[in-house]
């Protein structure tokens, strides 16, 4: 993962076994190819744990890097600054899959599809352990819209979970589960799609539907958010779009 004229990421190379910042020789690209690219590289760093891991997602920041590893519950921070590393925690236990990792303010959540873990961005600490309770087994990375996280479930569900309370506030059942993350149109506003490529424009607060569409085969990419309209890229070969204000 390369950040232009800023940073070059070692995101867990077979030969890369060291965990910190490294300088001079070993990039992953050397200088003529990053004066073809119009990258400036001020170092690079590992942040997977075990030397065969890889980031399975990442959060850039001004002040910090977070990064989750690929086949672990481990997250790790970085500086942006030098790339040095400031700390990694595992989340959860073993039998906890990690579904993804969001930040808000200076606050990282990590998500598992049973518990909501609540991070200082800083040290690594956790300040919160959140259960989503009862039979609320999360399928998607939760969306964040103010003090809620949104997230799908196997059973057909968007539920509303508080994260001042701790708890679930409500829920809206459809047909189908889900296994894309909830897309965010406004603050009341988000789009789900299920996992049969129904696609609802879901009103949260009220816990309405405004219209539904759908594609002839489920999707697999992650549909395109633009101005007004939503953009899908289908297993059938089609490009399709659909206009946010009536689902047209």
């Amino acid at each position: 993962m390369l950040f232009r004229s800023t940073l070059a990421l070692n995101l867990g190379c077979e030969k890369q076994t060291q965990i910190g910042p490294r300088q001079g020789q070993g990039y992953m690209i050397n200088y003529e190819q990053s004066q073809i690219l119009d990258y400036n590289v001020a170092w690079q760093s590992s942040v997977a744990r075990s030397i065969l891991g890889n980031a399975k997602s990442l959060i850039p920041g001004d002040d910090y890097i977070i990064a989750s590893e690929d086949g672990s519950n481990v997250i790790s921070a970085i500086t942006n600054r030098d790339g040095t590393p400031l700390w990694q925690v595992p989340v959860g236990d073993r039998l906890e899959r990690l579904l993804g990792i969001t930040r808000v303010g200076n606050t990282v959540i990590a998500a598992t599809q049973s518990d909501l873990y609540l991070l200082d961005v800083a040290t690594g600490r956790t300040t919160s352990t959140q259960k989503y309770g009862g039979e609320n087994i999360a399928s998607t990375m939760p969306l964040i819209i103010d003090n809620e996280a949104i997230y799908g479930t196997t059973d057909g569900r968007i539920v509303y979970h508080n994260l001042n309370a701790g708890l679930m506030r409500g829920a809206y059942r459809f047909t189908t589960g889900f296994d894309m993350k909830p897309i965010r149109v406004s603050d009341t506003a988000v789009l789900v799609v299920t996992r049969t490529g129904r696609i609802n424009l879901l009103d949260v607060k009220a816990s309405t539907v405004y219209w539904e569409a759908g594609v002839l085969d489920p999707i697999e990419a992650t549909p395109a958010l633009g101005k007004t309209g939503l953009f899908i890229a289908g297993i059938d070969q089609s490009v399709w779009a659909f206009r946010l204000e009536d689902g047209h």
